[in-house]
């Protein structure tokens, strides 16, 4: 609820009001005289505009007139970071705006805008993980696998972005308020597909041998997903390969969540453990059918 739909808080609005109003004419100031406009004043002025629920004015502001500074080839890495931390303001505000119809339009406009700015600045994963952090599992992971292709350093990508581990606890979280199995496992193998390719090294075991034999279970499990069977398992031989292997780094720090699949003896449970690389009870092939 906005506080300034309160008479008591009528004050407190005033206030904000005159801040935003020195903040716009010290601006101009400055870009009278050509000096470089601080980003910290940028993010004073976003941030009130948005308090002050002047969302068109934040956003018309945030797309003509943020970060047109013109600045020296010393001053430019300094000037990055601070394009980093103007973005990340952004995001945490949005991530801590309520999501209503009215704000809809604002939210997305200005997270893309964020985002762009972080990929611009060659650190997209800080983006990944705001949208995380929010819930926005889908978003976070589009952004991920955008960042795999484009990277533009040699900036690791887990460094200062979301692991394995912190998507399978925000998706567990969110699972647990769909109703609908089904729909809870098509997001878990979602993640799985992606997780293969953005953290493999928490997701996938090996046997003893050195040979990884999740890999053939997660293509026959995406083909499976694919052709619209959600219930099929793998045979008896894949399962005697759990015997004496070691399990994911993922099965080490988080416990998996049996009870959104049916408990720990349902087919989709006994499915995605494998995938994950978790521990698994013994199955045979006609146990499971």
């Amino acid at each position: 609820e906005n506080c300034f739909d309160s008479v008591t808080c009528v004050s407190t609005k005033r206030a904000l009001c005159g801040v935003v109003h020195i903040a716009f004419a010290l601006r101009l100031a400055l870009e009278e005289r050509n000096i470089p406009i601080s980003i910290a004043l940028e993010c004073i002025i976003v941030s009130m505009l948005w308090r002050l629920n002047r969302l068109d004015e934040c956003i018309s502001f945030i797309h003509n007139d943020c970060l047109n500074s013109v600045v020296s080839d010393e001053d430019i890495s300094k000037y990055s970071l601070g394009k980093i931390i103007f973005a990340e303001t952004i995001l945490k505000m949005c991530s801590e705006s309520p999501y209503s119809s009215s704000s809809k339009k604002f939210l997305r406009i200005t997270m893309n805008y964020a985002i762009e700015v972080l990929f611009d600045c060659d650190v997209p994963n800080l983006a990944a993980r705001y949208l995380l952090d929010s819930g926005l599992i889908m978003d976070a992971i589009k952004i991920c696998e955008r960042s795999l292709q484009y990277r533009k350093s040699n900036i690791d990508m887990h460094e200062i972005g979301p692991c394995a581990q912190d998507f399978f606890a925000t998706t567990t979280k969110v699972a647990s308020k769909i109703t609908d199995m089904n729909e809870r496992v098509r997001l878990f193998y979602r993640l799985s597909s992606f997780l293969h390719e953005w953290d493999a090294d928490a997701v996938l075991s090996r046997s003893n041998d050195g040979i990884n034999f999740q890999v053939c279970v997660h293509n026959q499990f995406m083909g499976d997903l694919a052709a619209g069977d959600d219930n099929s398992v793998s045979s008896e031989d894949d399962a005697d390969i759990l015997d004496g292997r070691k399990y994911s780094v993922l099965s080490e720090n988080v416990p998996f969540p049996d009870e959104l699949f049916g408990g720990e003896e349902s087919k989709e449970a006994f499915t995605l453990r494998k995938l994950y690389g978790y521990p698994t009870p013994f199955f045979s092939f006609f146990d499971l059918c």
